[in-house]
C-alpha cells in the first residue's frame, strides 16, 4: 500500500494511489451519469487524499447534474484554488472556470428565489469566473462561444 503522511494533514494516512483509483471509477460513473455512484467514489478519493483536486472537480461536477450548486461551488472553488496554488496544467482551464462560473450562477438564483442578499456576491463570482474562462478562449474557442452566448442573454435582460 502506498501510504505517506504530510505535514499539512497532521496525522491522516494519505493513499495517493488509493485517491487516484477511487477518483478514476467515480469518473466512469459520471460519464454514464450514474451519479449517486460517482459522488459515492469521488468521496472515498477525497478520504484516501483530502487534497485530491480531481475529485474536487469531479465532485463539483456530479452537485451541478444533481443540482445541488452550493456543494458545486465548494468543490469547484477548491479545485480552482489547488489549480493556482499548485500551478497545476489544466488543458481545459477555460471549462472548468466556465462550469464554476454557472455554479455560482445557478446558486445565486436558487439564493435569490429564498430572498438571500448572498445571491449578488454569487453573480459577481460568476461573472470573474466567466471573464478568466474568456481569457482561455484562445485555447479553447468553444468557451469564447459559450461566453457571447451568456452575455447576450444577460445584457437582452438588462436592457429591456
Amino acid at each position: 500500500m502506498n501510504v505517506t503522511k504530510t505535514a499539512d494533514q497532521g496525522d491522516d494516512a494519505v493513499d495517493v494511489q488509493k485517491s487516484l483509483e477511487y477518483t478514476e471509477r467515480g469518473r466512469k460513473y459520471l460519464a454514464q451519469e450514474k451519479y449517486d455512484e460517482a459522488l459515492r467514489e469521488f468521496r472515498r478519493a477525497l478520504q484516501a487524499d483530502r487534497r485530491n483536486p480531481y475529485a474536487h472537480r469531479n465532485l463539483s461536477t456530479c452537485y451541478l447534474h444533481r443540482r445541488q450548486y452550493l456543494h458545486a461551488c465548494y468543490h469547484g472553488y477548491i479545485y480552482d484554488q489547488a489549480v493556482d496554488r499548485w500551478k497545476l496544467e489544466v488543458p481545459d482551464r477555460g471549462i472548468s472556470l466556465f462550469c464554476l462560473g454557472s455554479a455560482y450562477e445557478l446558486a445565486a438564483v436558487d439564493l435569490y428565489r429564498l430572498g438571500l442578499k448572498q445571491a449578488v456576491d454569487l453573480l459577481g463570482k460568476a461573472f470573474a469566473c466567466y471573464e478568466q474562462a474568456y481569457a482561455h478562449a484562445s485555447q479553447e474557442p468553444a468557451i469564447a462561444q459559450k461566453y457571447e452566448q451568456t452575455r447576450g442573454a444577460y445584457s437582452g435582460q438588462i436592457d429591456q
